[in-house]
C-alpha cells in the first residue's frame, strides 16, 4: 500500500500537492521520498523515521513549500526545509517557505529559505531545535515553541529489571540502601524516643530523620557521606537558624487481629517558592496491607504560545510498602544508583487518581509511646537525592553544569537568523534558549518570549528600536533538589488482655529545595540602531555591544561580569538617558575614553559601576536619580550640570536649639527656630563614590542633591566650577558628605551655597585636608553674598585626627558659614592638633552648636563670629512692643553673656535685646514763658551706650538739608537723654535724631 501511495523516484516534478492524510507510523520501512520543486500540504503529513537515519525528513530539489491553514506537518525526528540536490551534492536556501498551519518535529524543525512567512505554529520537542534561517522572514502573529504544548505529557523514565532510565531533567545526586542507617548494615539500632538529643526526632513541628550514610560520586569516584533531613530548609529565629517545620501525613491499616500497618510521610512545609504545592496520597498495593506513597509537586505556568494557564507537575513515588529487601538498581548508562522502590515521574501516575489522601491524624505518639515493646529498632532504610531541572537541561548531557556553561548549545532552543525579521505580535517559548540574529528587525510590537536564556544580535534601519517584551525578568521553570529517606521496622504493643499486636512501620522523610521561577539571562546582547530604547530587564552574562547615537534605558541594563562601559563596546553614543537601572561591574567611561564627549547624560534612575568617569556637554541627575561608584572614584567633567532631586526625607532628628516662645503676659517671642542636628536620608538626586568624588563644571545648579565621597574608604570631595555654582536655598537643601575632606578650588563668577549642608567626617588618626576659595571680607555680612557662602558646615573629627584648612590660592581666603557644627573631637577647637588652619584662611560663622561668643576667635583666631548676619540657620524674629517684627542673629539674641543694648539685661533675658529704630523713642515737648518771651523745645530720646548721637533739624519742611543742632557720645549705659532748643517765635522746626552705635563696643 505504501508503494502505491508513493511514486517511484524519477525526475523532479514541478508540483506536489498533498490533499489526504498521510501517516508513516513506526515501521521497518523507511519513509518514501518526495522530489518536487513546489510542495503544498492541505492535510495531515505525519512522517516518523524512528530506527533508520535519525535525520529530519527532507523533500528533494524543493524550492517552494506551502503548508496551508488546514495543513498539519508533524514528524519524528522532524523536518528540514531547504534546497537539496543529492546528485550534485548542492545545499542552499530554498526560495519560499509559507506556513499557515502547524509544523512540528520531535527533534528537528530546520527552515532555510530566502522568504519565510509563517503565521501558524512552528515547534519541536522539549529537547529539540527550531532553526529559522532566511533573508526576509515574517513571523507576524506566529507561535513558536520547543517543548510540549499544554496537556501533552512529558517523557517519563522507566524501570526494566535491575536497570532504570530517569525522566528527562532528573539527575541522580546520592543514594543508599542498607540496615541501621549505614551502608554496611553494622550500625546501632535506631532510637525512637529521642532521649539522646540526636536525630531521629519524629515529633512535630520539627521532625528530623536519623543521620544516615549515602553514596555519591566525587570526580567520578564514589565516596560515603552522612546526611540528615531536612537538609535544605531552615528558618531564622531569635536563637539563630532552626530546622524548618514539616507536615505529617498518616495512613494506617489493620491487616488482622494482631497486625497493623502505620505509614507516615513527613514533607517540608516552608518551601522557598510559595507557588509550589504538595499533595500526599496513599495507594494500597494489595500485598501486605501497605500502600505506595505518591507525593505530587505542582505549580501553575502561563503558556504564552497557547495563551492559557496550565498546571505543571512532577511526582516522587515510594513503593517500599514493607518490602522485604531494599536494594539499589543501576541506570542504563552511568555510574549512579537509585533505590529500586523509588521513582520520579513527570506525568501523573494512573494510581494517583484513585489514591487516598490520608486516613488518620498524626500524633507525636503514633511512631513511639510507652506502650510499645521497644524504644530502639532494627531499621531497613533507603535514601536518595536528585536534581530536578528544566526538561532541556537533560540528564543525557551527563553534567548539568557543563550543559549550562554554554546555553546557546542547549537542546530545546529556538534560533531565528535572517537579514530582515518581522516579529509583530510573535510568541516564542523555548525550554532553554532563544537566539535571534538579524540585520533589520522591522517590528517587535507586542512580541513575547519565554526562555531562561536569550541571545540577541539585532539591528534596525528604523528611526527607533525599542527592546520591549524581549527579555522577561524570569520564567516558570522547575529547578532544584529533592532528598528522601525511607525507614522500615517492626514494633509490638500488648493490650490489657495480654494480646500482642505487631506494628509494621513505613516512614518517609521528603525534603525539597525546588523553585519554579528562574531568572532570565541574556548571554549575548548586540544591538545596532540610530535611537535605541531598552525597556526590558536585560541581564547580560557574556557579550554586550551597543551601537546607537542615542540610548534610553527605561528598564534594566546589567553588563556582563567584569565588563566596562567603554568606547569599544558602546559605539557612536552621543546621548544617554537613564530612567531605569544601569549596572556596570567594571568601570563606566561615559565619553572619557574617546575624542568627543557625550552631548547629553541624563539620569533619573540608578546608574552604578565600579568606578565612574562622565565627560559630557550637559549632565542632569534628577528626581530620585543616583549615580554611584561602588568601589572607586566618580569623576564628573561637564560644561553644564543640573542636579535636581526630590525633597530629602528626615529619618531622625534631635531637639531644636533656642526655640523660645512668648508668654501670654509678654516676654520673649522667637520664631524661625530650626533643628541644629538632623540625620537625613535623601531620596533626591545622588552622586556617590566609594573613594573620591570629583566635579569639574562650567556651571552647576543644585536642589535636593546628595553628594557622598568616601563611602568605603577615606575619599575627598573636589569641586571646580568656573562660571556658576548655585543652589535653591531652603527650598531644596543639598547634602555634601565627605570622609576625606573637601577641596573647592575656585570661586565662580556667580556662587551661592547657602542651601547646601557640607559634612566632613573622619575615622581615627587621620589627617584630612580642606581648601576654600572665598574672598575675605572680615566679619562683614558682605562675605555671604556671591562668595560661596555655605548654609551649614559640620566638622566631625574622629579620635586622633587632624583637620587641615588652607586657602585654595596663595591669597587670603575665607569660608563663610551660616551654621557651624562641631562634633566629637571637633568640639575641642582650641587644641592645636584638632584644627590646623593656615593664617591665609578664616572660617566665619553666624551661628553654631557651641556658644558663639566662646567660639569667636577660636582655633588661634581663625574662627570668627559674624554676629550681624541673619541667615536661614542663624536668625530668629522678635516682636517688639510696637508690634513690629525684627530679624536678628539667633546666637546673638540668645546669648546669656552679651547685653547688646546696654540696658543691663543679658540678651537671653531681654524682650528687646537689640537697639532698633523704635528704641530711640524721640519725643518733643514745648516750654512757654510769655513773661520772658521765649519758647523752648525739650527733645528726649533713648541713647545707646557708647553711641554717637546726632540731633538735626530743618527750619521748615521745604528746607533742602538737615542742620546739626548738636552731637555727642553717650556714656557707658543705655539711658534717656534730653536737649533744649530755642524755638523762634514764628515759624516751625522739624527734628530728627540719629544714634550711631559703636561697633567696637557691640
Amino acid at each position: 500500500m505504501l508503494a502505491a501511495a508513493w511514486p517511484a523516484r524519477a525526475a523532479t516534478v514541478p508540483l506536489y500537492v498533498n490533499e489526504f492524510d498521510v501517516s508513516v507510523p513506526y515501521s521497518t520501512i523507511a519513509a518514501p521520498q518526495i522530489d518536487a520543486t513546489t510542495f503544498i500540504n492541505n492535510a495531515l503529513f505525519d512522517i516518523n523515521d524512528f530506527g533508520f537515519s535519525g535525520l529530519p525528513y527532507q523533500i528533494l530539489n524543493n524550492r517552494f513549500v506551502t503548508n496551508e491553514s488546514g495543513g498539519n506537518m508533524i514528524g519524528s525526528p522532524g523536518y528540514r526545509f531547504d534546497y537539496f540536490n543529492p546528485n550534485q551534492n548542492v545545499r542552499r536556501m530554498m526560495h519560499t517557505y509559507v506556513n499557515l498551519g502547524t509544523n512540528f518535529g520531535t527533534k528537528w524543525l530546520l527552515i532555510s529559505a530566502t522568504n519565510i512567512i509563517s503565521s501558524g505554529r512552528l515547534g519541536a520537542g522539549p529537547s529539540g531545535l527550531v532553526r529559522i534561517n532566511g533573508r526576509n522572514v515574517s513571523l507576524e502573529r506566529n507561535g513558536i515553541r520547543t517543548g510540549n504544548p499544554p496537556g501533552v505529557f512529558l517523557g517519563d523514565g522507566f524501570i526494566f529489571g535491575t536497570n532504570y532510565v530517569n525522566p528527562v531533567g532528573v539527575t541522580d545526586l546520592y543514594w543508599a540502601a542498607g540496615t541501621n542507617n549505614v551502608l554496611s548494615g553494622a550500625g546501632q539500632r535506631m532510637r525512637l524516643d529521642n532521649n539522646n538529643g540526636l536525630p531521629p526526632d519524629f515529633n512535630l513541628p520539627n521532625p528530623q530523620s536519623p543521620q544516615h550514610a549515602v553514596a555519591q560520586l566525587f570526580f567520578g569516584r564514589p565516596y560515603t557521606n552522612f546526611v540528615t533531613l531536612p537538609q535544605f530548609n531552615f528558618v531564622s529565629t531569635s536563637n539563630g537558624f532552626n530546622l524548618a517545620g514539616m507536615a505529617a501525613y498518616a495512613y494506617t491499616n489493620d491487616v488482622g487481629p494482631t497486625s497493623r500497618v502505620v505509614q507516615i510521610v513527613f514533607v517540608t512545609t516552608n518551601n522557598p517558592d510559595p507557588t509550589l504545592t504538595t499533595d500526599v496520597r496513599f495507594s494500597p498495593n494489595g500485598n501486605n496491607g501497605g500502600a505506595d506513597v505518591f507525593v505530587e509537586f505542582a505549580f501553575s505556568d502561563y503558556d504564552i504560545v497557547d495563551q492559557v494557564t496550565n498546571t505543571q507537575t512532577f511526582y516522587f513515588i515510594d513503593r517500599s510498602a514493607f518490602a522485604t529487601n531494599l536494594s539499589l538498581i543501576r541506570p542504563l548508562t552511568g555510574r549512579t544508583r537509585r533505590p529500586a522502590t523509588y521513582e520520579i515521574a513527570r506525568q501523573t501516575p494512573f494510581e494517583f487518581f484513585y489514591a487516598t489522601p490520608t486516613n488518620a491524624i498524626y500524633t507525636n505518639g503514633l511512631i513511639y509511646n510507652s506502650d510499645y515493646l521497644s524504644n530502639a529498632v532494627t531499621v531497613q532504610y533507603a535514601a536518595y537525592a536528585a536534581q530536578i531541572t528544566s526538561t532541556a537541561a537533560s540528564n543525557a548531557v551527563g553534567s548539568t553544569t557543563l550543559a549550562l556553561s554554554d546555553p546557546t548549545n542547549l537542546p530545546g532552543r529556538v534560533e531565528i537568523i535572517a537579514d530582515k525579521v518581522n516579529l509583530d505580535q510573535t510568541r516564542i517559548r523555548a525550554e532553554s534558549t532563544i537566539i535571534i540574529r538579524t540585520k533589520n528587525l522591522t517590528s517587535n510590537h507586542l512580541a513575547q518570549v519565554d526562555a531562561p536564556y536569550l541571545a540577541y544580535d539585532l539591528a534596525s534601519v528604523e528611526p527607533q528600536l525599542i527592546i520591549s517584551n524581549l527579555a522577561p525578568v524570569g520564567v516558570s521553570r522547575v529547578s532544584g533538589q529533592i532528598a528522601a529517606w525511607t525507614g522500615l521496622w517492626n514494633n509490638y504493643e500488648t493490650n490489657s488482655s495480654g494480646v500482642t499486636t505487631e506494628i509494621k512501620f513505613h516512614v518517609l522523610f521528603l525534603d525539597n529545595r525546588v523553585q519554579t521561577f528562574q531568572p532570565v539571562t541574556v548571554t549575548e546582547f548586540r544591538v545596532r540602531a540610530t535611537n535605541l530604547v531598552v525597556a526590558d530587564r536585560i541581564a547580560v552574562s557574556r557579550t554586550l555591544l551597543l551601537d546607537a547615537r542615542t540610548l534610553h534605558v527605561t528598564g534594566e541594563l546589567n553588563l556582563p561580569p567584569g565588563n566596562n562601559w567603554a568606547a569599544t563596546n558602546i559605539l557612536r553614543l552621543h546621548s544617554l538617558t537613564n530612567d531605569g537601572f544601569i549596572n556596570i561591574p567594571g568601570a563606566a567611561k561615559y565619553g572619557s575614553d574617546r575624542t568627543n564627549a557625550y552631548t547629553n547624560f541624563v539620569n533619573s534612575g540608578t546608574n552604578t559601576a565600579g568606578a565612574q568617569s562622565i565627560r559630557a556637554r550637559y549632565f542632569e541627575n534628577n528626581g530620585g536619580g543616583c549615580v554611584a561608584a561602588r568601589s572607586g572614584v566618580l569623576n564628573l567633567d561637564v560644561l553644564t550640570a543640573n542636579i535636581f532631586g526630590a525633597p530629602t526625607m528626615i529619618i531622625e532628628t534631635v531637639l531644636p536649639s533656642f526655640c523660645l516662645v512668648s508668654n501670654a503676659g509678654g516676654g520673649f517671642t522667637f520664631t524661625n527656630c530650626f533643628v541644629t542636628n538632623a540625620v537625613t536620608n535623601s531620596i533626591g538626586a545622588k552622586l556617590s563614590a566609594s573613594t573620591e568624588l570629583s566635579i569639574r563644571a562650567g556651571s552647576l545648579a543644585m536642589s535636593n542633591a546628595l553628594f557622598v565621597a568616601g563611602v568605603n574608604a577615606p575619599g575627598a570631595l573636589r569641586v571646580s566650577v568656573t562660571n556658576r555654582l548655585v543652589d535653591a536655598g531652603q527650598a531644596g537643601i543639598n547634602q555634601w558628605v565627605t570622609s576625606g575632606g573637601f577641596q573647592v578650588t575656585r570661586r565662580p563668577t556667580v556662587s551661592d551655597l547657602r542651601g547646601t549642608y557640607l559634612t566632613s567626617r573622619s575615622g581615627e588618626r587621620l589627617i584630612i585636608n580642606h581648601s576654600w576659595p572665598g574672598q575675605d571680607y572680615g566679619v562683614s555680612v558682605q562675605g555671604y553674598e556671591n562668595n560661596l557662602g555655605l548654609g551649614k558646615l559640620t566638622l566631625d573629627v574622629g579620635p586622633g585626627s587632624t583637620f587641615n584648612f588652607r586657602s585654595a590660592s596663595n591669597r587670603p581666603a575665607a569660608l563663610y558659614v551660616d551654621y557651624l557644627e562641631l562634633k566629637n573631637r571637633g568640639t575641642n577647637y582650641n587644641e592645636p592638633l584638632v584644627f590646623n588652619i593656615d593664617p591665609n584662611l578664616t572660617i566665619y560663622f553666624a551661628n553654631a552648636n557651641v556658644a558663639a561668643e566662646k567660639l569667636d576667635g577660636g582655633a588661634r583666631g581663625r574662627i570668627r563670629w559674624v554676629r550681624n548676619y541673619t541667615g536661614p540657620l542663624s536668625s530668629t524674629n522678635i516682636i517688639y512692643p510696637s508690634g513690629s517684627n525684627y530679624t536678628f542673629n539667633l546666637a546673638l539674641v540668645s546669648s546669656p553673656d552679651i547685653d547688646s543694648d546696654g540696658d543691663g539685661i543679658p540678651n537671653s533675658s531681654d524682650p528687646t535685646p537689640i537697639f532698633v529704630e523704635e528704641s530711640v523713642a524721640l519725643t518733643v515737648a514745648m516750654l512757654h514763658n510769655e513773661e520772658k518771651g521765649y519758647r523752648k523745645a525739650v527733645l528726649t530720646w533713648n541713647s545707646l551706650a557708647y553711641a554717637t548721637n546726632f540731633l538735626e533739624y530743618k527750619p521748615a519742611l521745604a528746607s533742602p538739608q538737615w542742620l546739626t543742632l548738636t552731637n555727642f557720645v553717650s556714656g557707658g549705659i543705655t539711658q534717656p537723654v534730653s536737649i533744649l532748643d530755642d524755638v523762634p517765635a514764628s515759624g516751625s522746626r522739624l527734628y530728627r535724631v540719629r544714634v550711631q552705635p559703636n561697633r567696637s563696643k557691640r
